[in-house]
């Protein structure tokens, strides 16, 4: 297993940002989730409406990302410089963040900056801003950062998987352009490459056909169906990516299980996911859809992907190998 996309969230329920490498503590990635919207009721901006969160349309318009900051002496007396950090490359500027290395993480991280859809952006502290978003949110609120109580809807770290992305591309359709389901959906920290099994006669997509996606007519692509499948009208025949009722989802089986991620990180997965009408709403380069919680409700109790809380903190980067303990 592979450690494949690795993303942040600075402001619970915005767009995030994708890198390359982060630290990972106690609390989940560092500077994840680390802000909210929040409103005169003390309700947290979310997809869903809770006892804490408040259902906030229009919150995918904004992406937040981690405040540069400038070089401690201690990076620039060897003669450093921004463009020699491994953890700049996702974040297409020359500028250290916090969050992007333990030597650069001071007890109160600076507030991350927030990009409108104009294209304005304002650091999350400021009032100016506040006052900007919630023109265009057409309410009153203000981003506050966490306090006693985390921002994560249920644990420290969220991962998926790329075998449950084809189950539940199988069970519902691809993207509008062909792709299977867009992990950004998902909003999860980590996605791990879990391959499909290499079954003789099988076509799986991600195994052996580059590009090639599961919808009704079959796998497109390659021309074929499930009825050239052999073994794929098995009842309870389990092939990740192939016909319900054999459809596998992996984490299914993680809860209770200690997996390494890389060289230092160790994580204890908890629980699955229960997933909203987020997953269905535009966001980047994701497009609208309307099926896909339906299809969740339907053969997965709601459920997509799981969360772990964090054994042993560390550094993660994209490439990483992820193993069973």
């Amino acid at each position: 297993m592979l450690l494949t996309e690795i993303r942040r969230f600075p402001v619970k329920s915005m767009l995030g940002e994708l890198v390359s490498a982060a630290e990972v503590t106690e609390r989940g990635l560092a500077g994840d989730r680390a802000w909210a919207v929040r409103d005169p009721d003390g309700k947290f901006g979310s997809g869903k409406n809770t006892r804490r969160f408040r259902r906030m349309p229009g919150l995918f318009g904004f992406r937040a990302q981690a405040a540069p900051t400038a070089l401690p002496p201690a990076f620039t007396s060897v003669g450093l410089t921004p463009a020699d950090h491994p953890a700049l490359a996702p974040l297409g500027h020359l500028a250290l963040t916090p969050a992007d290395h333990p030597a650069l993480t001071p007890a109160d991280h600076p507030a991350p900056i927030v990009e409108l859809p104009d294209g304005r952006r304002f650091a999350a502290d400021d009032p100016a801003g506040h006052r900007a978003i919630s023109e265009v949110l057409g309410r009153t609120v203000t981003l506050t950062p966490e306090a006693a109580i985390p921002h994560h809807d249920e644990g420290p770290v969220s991962l998926i998987t790329s075998a449950s992305l084809r189950a539940l591309t199988m069970l519902s359709a691809p993207e509008p352009d062909g792709t299977g389901i867009d992990p950004l959906r998902f909003r999860a920290n980590l996605l791990i490459d879990l391959p499909a099994p290499d079954l003789p006669g099988v076509a799986i997509p991600g195994v052996g056909v580059s590009g090639a996606c599961v919808s009704g007519a079959g796998i497109s692509g390659v021309g074929v169906t499930g009825a050239s499948m052999p073994g794929a009208d098995k009842p309870g025949l389990d092939i990740p990516g192939v016909g319900a009722p054999g459809i596998s989802f992996p984490e299914d089986g993680w809860p209770g299980r200690h997996l390494r991620v890389g060289a230092e990180v160790v994580l204890r997965v908890v629980r699955p996911l229960i997933r909203c009408v987020m997953i269905d709403m535009p966001q980047d380069r994701a497009t609208e859809r309307g099926d896909l919680l339906k299809a969740l409700a339907t053969h997965h109790e709601m459920t997509f992907g799981v969360f772990a809380t964090v054994e042993n903190p560390g550094r993660i980067t994209t490439g990483d190998e992820c193993r069973w303990l």
